[in-house]
């Protein structure tokens, strides 16, 4: 088995335990959340530290405190990472009242960690209006259906530096293509096919690349299944393995998840979710190679790959069952 796949697995495994200690009978799917997020950040949970950032979310958030979505999670856990999370609060708290009322706050609040993670407060104002000019453009095309979603994808292309149009475009393209297949509903082909956007490549190699790890998995016996869980094989056709490696890796941490809580018993989450996990943990191991060996000499060019990840923890994990 791949070593690196095993450590991230173990470490998943760890950090849900702790966190499940802590959150007693909570919402599995949040704990879950939160346990990958805290491999992604190579980070174990410390519960004193967690009940910390609580309480200083509650102090410093203003009117913001009032959000209790459920990407307050993932908020809560991206402040235990934080060297100054009272300053990342009222950053966020700052961000958000800028970014006004046009979608629901809980959507607002994942747009705000977006920015505050990519650019410095020099470029925050800019950032701000380059994300409301492409979510006009999103919503004046027909083809691209502007929803609740289009505002974090397009804080995703703001921060990108990405020529918009041509993002847009190959979004487009990707829902084009997943639609005439027949990959899945048409919601979840467009989200999948912004996810898709954001990666170097065209969108035919993208979307085969897709396609190809479904069918691998298929065969390996370990079943892709539907919905806003596409969205992590979005993230595995962006890196530079291919889709045989890929299938290979997921099966393997398929086979190290199964069998550990929460995926056993009765109780337990299904295989589906398993599944989904097993994904993400062959996602992390890839991406930590590709990390490791790249030539770039700061982590400028990595920063939207790590923030893609984060929004796809947001709707990937917290919607999975939709």
């Amino acid at each position: 088995m791949n070593n690196l796949v095993k450590k991230k697995c173990k470490a998943f495994l760890k950090n849900y335990s702790v966190l499940a200690k802590g959150e007693g009978l909570g919402n599995i799917d949040m704990l879950l959340a939160e346990a990958g997020l805290c491999v992604a950040m190579n980070q174990t949970p410390d519960l004193r530290r967690f009940e910390e950032c609580r309480k200083i979310y509650r102090e410093n958030a203003g009117r913001f405190s009032r959000f209790n979505g459920n990407s307050l999670y993932v908020l809560i856990t991206r402040l235990t990472h934080c060297d100054d999370p009272v300053a990342y609060v009222k950053r966020l708290a700052e961000i958000r009242t800028a970014l006004g009322g046009r979608v629901s706050n809980e959507t607002l609040v994942d747009v705000a960690i977006i920015i505050a993670d990519s650019v410095d407060e020099t470029e925050t104002d800019e950032c701000i209006e380059r994300t409301f000019e492409i979510y006009e453009k999103m919503m004046g095309s027909k083809k691209w259906t502007a929803d609740e979603n289009s505002m974090p994808f397009a804080a995703l292309t703001a921060v990108s530096g990405r020529d918009v149009n041509e993002v847009l475009a190959e979004g487009e393209r990707c829902r084009d293509i997943l639609t005439e297949n027949d990959f899945s509903s048409e919601e979840i082909c467009l989200f999948l096919g912004r996810v898709l956007a954001l990666f170097d490549g065209n969108a035919e190699d993208k979307c085969k690349k897709v396609f190809d790890i479904c069918e691998g998995l298929k065969d390996a016996r370990h079943m892709y299944f539907p919905g806003y869980r596409y969205a992590m094989l979005g993230m595995l056709a962006g890196l530079e393995a291919g889709a045989d490696e890929i299938v290979e890796l997921i099966a393997e941490a398929d086979d190290a998840l199964e069998g550990h809580k929460p995926f056993k018993g009765f109780l337990g989450m299904g295989i589906e979710a398993r599944r989904m996990y097993a994904a993400q943990m062959a996602q992390l191991a890839l991406r930590e190679t590709e990390i490791k060996n790249t030539d770039a000499d700061s982590d400028t060019d990595l920063v939207v790959p790590q923030i893609t990840f984060l929004y796809v923890i947001l709707y990937t994990n917290l919607f999975m069952h939709l």
